[in-house]
Parts: structure tokens; sequence; C-alpha cells
């Protein structure tokens, strides 16, 4: 197939093929393709060769299924890194490989696409959560909102992925960057759900990822990417103090929508009083956690009486 679209006999395709082996570029699989190494220069040959100044068709290689999928993944990645590709001719690649690895890739590229994508694919929603929370997240977290909760049983006390998912992203924004820009997208995601009529007890149920005073990450070692560097630890007492702030609208909301079931704001409450953290904390946290205890536990206290 190379050598038809290179103009080149097999035979001498073969010869560079091994020049190139030598030297660890280039692998061959038991299908027969050529995989390029290492993976980080992929994408830019790609968008070298296919769009560059001269723009080379791909349709070539998209005669044989089983190429189609890659065919679309590489092109997405070479989107990603500069390539000038309309991302309808993108999201018509995706469609017509019609592979779910496909259709999260192109999702994981871009804001546009991935709303694109959500549209398009629905289906796709909770086997790639974490690709659509990064990327779309008020309109995810609105989504899982919609979805009634996993119910627990005494066989299975894990808990549920798609809350967890959740939980990740908000905890993996840093003190002083995005921690407290995520903790706004999860609150108004809330309100916007309790707005069109959700059950206040299904949407409060990621109220304890708002008020959650830690952050929690795991990431690749700059230094050594087979390391993995787990972070984590209190929020800044300025996010903190910011957080504070939104207890006063979670009191509005519940004054409108009061929930039947109060263990969700209950354990909201919990996640601040008594953060999960292991690191020391300072006088000025300190401050701002108490600070909001105070302020928080006498109206709360009498919202929940006067609840039926």
């Amino acid at each position: 197939m190379i050598a038809e679209y290179l103009g080149q006999t097999v035979a001498r395709v073969e010869r560079i093929v091994t020049e190139f082996a030598v030297g660890g570029i280039v692998e061959q699989t038991n299908w027969g393709n050529l995989i390029v190494y290492p993976e980080a220069i992929r994408p830019v040959l790609i968008r070298d060769f296919f769009f560059g100044k001269l723009r080379r068709d791909l349709k070539h290689f998209t005669s044989d299924w089983r190429m189609k999928s890659v065919v679309a993944m590489s092109a997405t990645d070479a989107y990603c890194v500069g390539a000038k590709i309309d991302i309808q001719e993108l999201f018509q690649m995706a469609r017509n490989a019609n592979s779910d690895e496909a259709w999260d890739r192109l999702a994981a590229a871009e804001d546009v696409l991935a709303d694109m994508v959500l549209d398009e694919r629905p289906d796709l929603f909770e086997g790639c959560i974490h690709t659509f929370i990064k990327r779309t997240p008020q309109r995810s977290i609105e989504m899982l909102i919609d979805l009634e909760p996993k119910v627990r049983t005494r066989w299975n006390r894990q808990p549920d992925s798609r809350d967890q998912a959740v939980e990740s992203w908000v905890k993996r924004g840093y003190p002083d960057k995005e921690a407290i820009p995520r903790r706004r997208v999860a609150l108004d995601a809330i309100a916007s759900r309790l707005s069109n009529g959700v059950p206040a007890e299904q949407a409060f149920r990621f109220l304890d990822c708002v008020f959650s005073p830690e952050y929690k990450s795991t990431g690749q070692s700059p230094e050594d990417f087979d390391t993995f560097v787990m972070t984590s630890g209190l929020l800044s007492p300025k996010d903190l103090e910011q957080i504070r702030g939104f207890w006063s609208e979670v009191l509005d909301l519940l004054k409108l929508w009061p929930p039947s079931d109060w263990s969700t704001v209950v354990e909201a409450l919990n996640s601040w009083l008594w953060p999960a953290c292991s690191s020391p904390v300072n006088d000025e946290q300190r401050e701002q956690l108490r600070l909001a205890a105070t302020e928080v536990l006498e109206p709360l206290s009498k919202l929940c009486c006067d609840s039926p």
C-alpha cells in the first residue's frame, strides 16, 4: 500500500524501511503495518507530509477497513500539533471509521469537537466520561446529575465510578489556579439542573466535590516519564476563602429546593470540617475552615429543622 502510494517499488520501500528500522525509528507489526518510534514524532510527521505546503490525500489508506480508525486518529493527532484540517473533515473521518476509539480521540482534541461528538454519539458518554469532563465539564456534570446514582447494596459497596470521575476532575485543580474555577463549574451545574426540575437529593450529590478543601493529582514526572508523582494537600487560604463564599449560594439553593434526604449536604459539610488530608494545616487555612463552619452551621441547622 505504501509503495503504491509513493510510486516506488516494494523492494525500494523495504530497503528504506530496513535502514530506518536499524536506527530504531520504524517497526513492523504482525498486521504488516509500519509504526514510527518514538510515538511523539508521529503526529508531526503526518502534519508535515500530508498537511504541509503540498497537501496529500489520505483517502488512499481508508480503502482498507482496518486502516479507517488509524487514519482518523492520526489526522486528529496531527490537528493537535497544528495541522490545518477543517474540523468537519476530522468529524467525517471519525464517522467513517465508526470506531469508539476514534471518537474518543476526536473528543479529546478540542472543546468544540467534544461537544460535536457528544451530540453525535451520546451513547459514548459513560465510556469516555473522563474525556468529556475534561473538555466540556459543565455539560458533562449536568448529564451526570440527570442520571440516577447507582444504588449500593450489601454485596456491592463500591462507590459510583461516575461520581468518582467528577471528584477526580475537581480535585485535580491546583491551588491558586484551577481549584476555584472547577468548583465553580460543579456548583453552576448543580444550580442549573435544580432550576430544570431535577430532584434536589439527586443534584446535591456532587456538593461534597464543591466543598472539598483538598487537591489531589497524579502525573508523570518531568524527569522520568516512567515514574508517576502523586501530589496532594490542602488548598491555599485564598482558595478556601472563596469556597467559603459558595456556602451562601448553597443556602439559597437549599431554601428554594430543600432535599428530602439531607445526607449529601451533611457529607459536604463533613468534607469541609474534616479534610481528608495528611499534610500539615497552617493557621490561615484552619481559620478559613473555622469561619465557614461558624457562618454555616446555624442557618443550615435551621433549614434542616424547618424542612419536612
